[in-house]
């Protein structure tokens, strides 16, 4: 809602990160072909690094808009790490499953 996005603005740091952890969702989660980060504001030079179990790298995207489509691609069955790092460093860790 309106309030909520006002009252963050003129916050000091901390809250501001909390908020990018709020600011997008991910969805379909677990997915077959594709998964779509919609992001609540407008990105610029956002990194989506999707990792394996291992922490290996799988892929690593640069995004500015506000939905990022992740291809299946060459992923593997089972279960990733998204890390999305905002162009204020501010990362946020999120777990997806690949069906």
């Amino acid at each position: 809602d309106m309030g909520t996005i006002f009252k963050y603005q003129y916050a000091p740091a901390g809250i501001v990160e909390n908020n990018f952890a709020k600011g997008f969702n991910v969805y379909p989660n677990p997915f077959n072909l594709q998964t779509i980060i919609a992001f609540a504001q407008e990105q610029k030079n956002t990194i989506i690094k999707i990792m394996d179990m291992l922490g290996k790298e799988v892929r690593t995207i640069t995004f500015t808009g506000k939905q990022c489509t992740i291809e299946k691609g060459e992923m593997q069955t089972g279960i990733y790490f998204l890390q999305v790092t905002d162009e204020n460093k501010n990362v946020v860790n999120r777990k997806i499953m690949v069906q």
